[in-house]
């Protein structure tokens, strides 16, 4: 069977790409603020979070720590608002600035939700 050039060439990026894949190596990621000074501490572990929902208050951090095997997550929140890199070990540390609730999601697996509540300072 013959294909256009085209077609052959997109066959062959498709195939690389699933090669490459498959050789990635696990990442491994320390991003953020130091996560001893977090005030709250998240583990990605499972394909969920926990606890699924932190309290904080305005100028304290959250620390997530991803401990899930050689699956990659991230964190990213609904608004944008912050975002780690994929990892499948190391933490991610954000500081919260301001008051009010924080919803994430692994953008990787979005069944996986939780949310940060950031209280007043005062």
């Amino acid at each position: 069977m013959r294909f256009s050039k085209p077609i052959a060439a997109a066959m062959l990026v498709v195939g690389l790409s699933g090669i490459a894949g498959c050789s990635e190596k696990p990442l491994t990621t320390d991003q953020g603020g130091d996560p001893s000074t977090a005030s709250a501490t998240v583990v990605v572990k499972n394909m969920k979070f926990t606890p699924k929902k932190v309290s904080i208050k305005a100028g304290q951090s959250v620390t997530w720590k991803f401990d899930d095997g050689d699956i990659r997550h991230d964190v990213t929140a609904d608004d944008k608002s912050f975002a780690s890199k994929a990892a499948v070990s190391g933490h991610y540390t954000h500081k919260f600035a301001k008051a009010g609730t924080y919803r994430y999601n692994c953008s990787i697996h979005p069944s996986m939700r939780g949310a940060v509540v950031v209280k007043p300072s005062g």
